[in-house]
């Protein structure tokens, strides 16, 4: 039986609740909801699902903006946190979230989806994992454009699934399509002609001008 809350706890659930279906549903650039986009990719399918281990494919990953100080000009930080529902089916109903700036989140993640008991085939995946969320920590947003201009800048573009980019490949080229002009005629502009060219070739950043 669901347990019921009245007066001031209740108020302070129902308002927990109510900003945390906020944060989830604020779009792609703030949340990744893991097990709702899961759930759209057949078991089958080649590449599979964001993570390695179960627990994360089942999380909710959002930035939060916090203000450095009292001063409302003063620094913004950004903040990657996991969001561990209590139950997957019901997302907005409560979980524990963990801060990637905690020192404990390693350890805390590992003890989540282990029970304190990994194997050292779990430990690797873990690994694999942090790797994926160490990425998304170091964006300022979870836009899809950002998160994949970043996943192929680290090679990882092609073990992800398509789905948690949130655009298809025609897409994805018609964004490119303009940008990449637009730097092609400032480089060719800026050194002249053929030197230009050969400079952009010479570049890493030709590999998203292709």
């Amino acid at each position: 039986m669901r347990e019921q809350f009245s007066g001031e706890a209740g108020y302070r659930m129902s308002n927990a609740r109510s900003q945390l279906r906020n944060i989830i549903d604020s779009g792609r650039s703030i949340a990744l909801d893991c097990y709702a986009i899961g759930r759209t990719i057949d078991d089958k399918d080649k590449i599979g699902r964001l993570f390695k281990t179960d627990v994360m494919n089942k999380t909710v990953v959002f930035k939060r903006f916090q203000a450095g100080g009292k001063r409302k000009d003063g620094p913004v930080t950004v903040d990657t946190t996991v969001y561990f529902p209590y139950d997957f089916d019901k997302v907005y109903d409560g979980g524990e979230s963990v801060s990637l700036n905690e020192e404990s989140f390693q350890r805390t993640l590992a003890l989540k989806i282990s029970h304190g008991a990994a194997s050292k085939e779990m430990l690797k995946r873990i690994a694999q994992d942090l790797k994926i969320l160490h990425l998304f920590e170091s964006l300022h947003s979870l836009d899809p454009f950002i998160f994949r201009s970043k996943a192929e800048q680290t090679g990882i573009d092609k073990i992800v699934h398509p789905a948690y980019f949130a655009m298809s490949a025609s897409e994805w080229q018609a964004i490119r399509e303009p940008i990449r002009e637009k730097i092609a005629r400032l480089v060719i502009k800026a050194l002249g002609g053929a030197k230009g060219i050969r400079y952009l070739l010479k570049k890493s950043f030709c590999r998203f001008l292709q």
